[in-house]
């Protein structure tokens, strides 16, 4: 392990039209909006839409490609595990090769409000995540 941080924020998600055969309108994934904290609860990054995780201190910069998801609660986003698909800077994250999301509370897709007259709208749902960064 190289470095294991708690993540505190939002999963935002568009309202946008749906399938054919699904509901009218769904609430679909935009992206995660949320502040990195080491374990003395100091902020030391942030992870956005891509997904990506960069470091304020050193720079250092990375975007997962998902491998694989676990429904751990009906309650919470899914466990995860990312591979890197780039990495930039000479950072605490430069050896990253794997990611996992793990202790997730909250950040789930509201299940109503979705409808053809909010298409286009967002909302934020408030979720925490521990990231764990691997060699």
């Amino acid at each position: 392990m190289l470095l294991r941080l708690r993540a505190r924020g939002a999963q935002v998600y568009r309202c946008e039209a749906g399938m054919m055969s699904a509901p009218p309108s769904v609430w679909t994934l935009v992206g995660p909006e949320a502040t990195l904290y080491d374990n003395r609860d100091t902020p030391v990054g942030e992870h956005t839409a891509g997904p990506t995780w960069e470091l304020t201190g050193d720079g250092s910069k990375v975007t997962g490609v998902l491998k694989a998801k676990a429904f751990v609660a009906t309650d919470a986003v899914p466990w995860l595990l990312l591979a890197v698909a780039t990495n930039a800077g000479r950072g605490a994250l430069a050896s990253t090769r794997f990611i996992q999301r793990i202790e997730t509370r909250g950040g789930v897709a509201p299940s109503a409000g979705s409808d053809p007259t909010h298409e286009g709208s967002e909302t934020r749902v408030d979720y925490t995540a521990t990231y764990v960064f691997w060699g």
